[in-house]
């Protein structure tokens, strides 16, 4: 007998994890920068840590959900795994002196890079294991609600906009709510509840039922969509490390834009995800749709790149109309301008899963192939940008760059040449080994 779980409660589960997940990411910003300190370098940090662990945990329990009978039981396992490494990871960044030790004298006898290097080892080293198995929830959802192949875009999509509406709520929360009348500490134990409330909506409220789903005819996945999901990933977290940089030269602390840019963004993807889920299971131009949302995308981030040239500009002149503070203006500002590219970015990553998966058939390896892939190109995207780009090209350079390179991505989707090149990809994968 394996677990199953009404829709109503699953979906509540999912959104709660979210937020738990995105309570612990800023909690450790901010943890971290009472030892890094509270810099675009030490928020880039941070994420890529946050990003390698999920990509990292999602293709080890994507290929685990494979052999695994009952993914639920698994899920709720995990939850409780990520209350209990979160917790640890807490002492250890709090309690245990070496790690200080350890960065003073990283500090006081290594160069910048140097120093950047060892704020990456340790913070690998203190969070891997809780952000590990945050990575494994959604191979794990995937397996055990992505069931019928002719609604499996849409499947996909509701859980991704789910977990990232949730998270959009715990970015909020936490940078502007609860860690103001909880402090640090309160906002971490209402994360962990968060997880032990997830596994108790399980382990309360499921069902027995037959035996697991057997497997039917597997289509191979069109593998070269996951380039293009690297590619993606890398540009959502070049703009976002980008973001940050440009408001905290405005006035608005790092810890301030970081949870503002971080909210708009995961509001953005969580839209975007609602409209792949009403229209991708009814569409057959995907790879069409997926080259004309780039090139949208592209345009957003220039029309981003303009008004930020005129933030300052236009916070005043707002002030001077409406009764708000500027600052208060600049933040809803910096939301909206955050927001609008990411609805467009949110589209492409459900679009590009269901190109790429084709059918229901060893979804949880899949999903854990497109967020690994995904989230590798986010590390990417994070590290090259606040340690490389900004400090050695500039800003709107930067800006230009991804700019041009979501127009390369939609030439190569849009090209006269690219039915040719989709059977050509289809031939393969039909004489590949599937994943």
């Amino acid at each position: 007998m394996v677990w199953t779980l009404s829709n109503r409660l699953l979906f509540t589960a999912i959104f709660i994890s979210g937020a738990s997940a995105l309570i612990y990411q800023l909690i450790w910003v901010r943890l971290l920068g009472l030892v890094f300190g509270v810099s675009s370098f030490a928020v880039a940090t941070v994420v890529a840590v946050f990003l390698l662990g999920l990509g990292l945990g999602s293709y080890f329990f994507g290929r685990w959900s494979e052999r695994a009978r009952d993914p639920l039981r698994i899920y709720l396992y995990v939850e409780l795994g990520i209350a209990a490494t979160s917790l640890i990871a807490y002492l250890v960044i709090e309690a245990l002196p070496v790690y200080r030790y350890l960065y003073q004298y990283a500090y006081n006898n290594l160069g910048f890079y140097g120093l950047s290097v060892a704020r990456l080892l340790l913070s690998t080293l203190v969070l891997l294991p809780a952000v590990f198995l945050i990575g494994g929830t959604m191979p794990l959802l995937a397996k055990y609600f992505v069931r019928d192949p002719d609604n499996l875009g849409s499947s996909f999509s509701k859980i991704y906009y789910l977990n990232t509406l949730g998270a959009c709520a715990g970015a909020l929360l936490t940078g502007f709510v609860f860690v103001r009348y909880f402090g640090v500490i309160g906002t971490l134990i209402i994360a962990v509840g968060g997880n032990l409330a997830v596994a108790l909506i399980i382990a309360l409220s499921k069902r027995g039922t037959g035996d697991a789903r057997p497997a039917t005819g597997e289509q191979s996945p069109y593998s070269y969509m996951l380039v293009f999901l690297f590619l993606t990933g890398f540009i959502s977290l070049g703009y976002e490390m980008l973001w940050v940089r440009i408001l905290s030269t405005y006035g608005l602390s790092t810890s301030q834009a970081f949870a503002l840019i971080l909210a708009g963004f995961l509001l953005g993807f969580s839209v975007g995800a609602w409209v792949v889920a009403r229209k991708v299971d009814r569409r057959r131009d995907l790879e069409a749709w997926f080259g004309a949302v780039s090139i949208v995308t592209a345009f957003s981030g220039a029309a981003v790149l303009l008004l930020f040239r005129q933030f300052e500009a236009i916070t005043i002149l707002l002030a001077d109309a409406t009764p708000m503070s500027q600052l208060t203006l600049g933040m809803a500002l910096a939301f909206t301008v955050s927001f609008i590219p990411a609805v467009f970015m949110g589209i492409l990553f459900p679009l590009g899963v269901r190109i790429y998966a084709r059918d229901v058939d060893r979804i949880g390896a899949k999903a854990g192939n497109t967020f690994f892939s995904n989230t590798l190109g986010c590390v990417l995207g994070s590290l090259l940008t606040g340690f490389v780009l900004i400090p050695f090209v500039g800003m709107w350079n930067t800006t230009l760059l991804l700019i041009n390179l979501s127009l390369l991505i939609a030439v190569a989707f849009l090209l006269p040449s690219r039915p040719s090149r989709t059977c050509w990809c289809s031939r393969t994968a039909r004489r590949s080994t599937p994943n």
